[in-house]
């Protein structure tokens, strides 16, 4: 009987934990420009102001990892931005080969 009552808490567990997931991120909005200001905290594309996420991935159009530091002002991009815990952040970028593209996710 124990062995049944801590696999079931162990499974509801890992059930909440994965639920929980993908409640608190989601995609909220996906902008596409140049860069005109770019950190490790933030990025200004256009005229707009977004925070980046800590865990950002950055790609090119062919799916090819980068990291943030090859993101410059002037590149054209796309962001993904989602909502986590209350804050718009920018999880994923993908670098264009130039002026708006149309990007698929993968």
């Amino acid at each position: 009987m124990k062995y049944k009552i801590k696999h079931f808490f162990y499974s509801l567990i890992i059930s909440l934990l994965l639920t929980a997931h993908s409640s608190y991120a989601q995609v909220m909005l996906t902008e596409a420009g140049q860069v005109f200001s770019i950190n490790e905290t933030s990025i200004i594309l256009d005229d707009a102001q977004f925070k980046i996420s800590p865990t950002v991935k950055v790609v090119t159009l062919k799916g090819s990892k980068r990291s943030l530091s090859d993101v410059k002002s002037g590149d054209y991009i796309q962001i993904s931005i989602f909502k986590f815990n209350k804050q718009h952040l920018v999880d994923r970028i993908v670098i264009l080969d130039g002026p708006v593209q149309e990007v698929s996710e993968p």
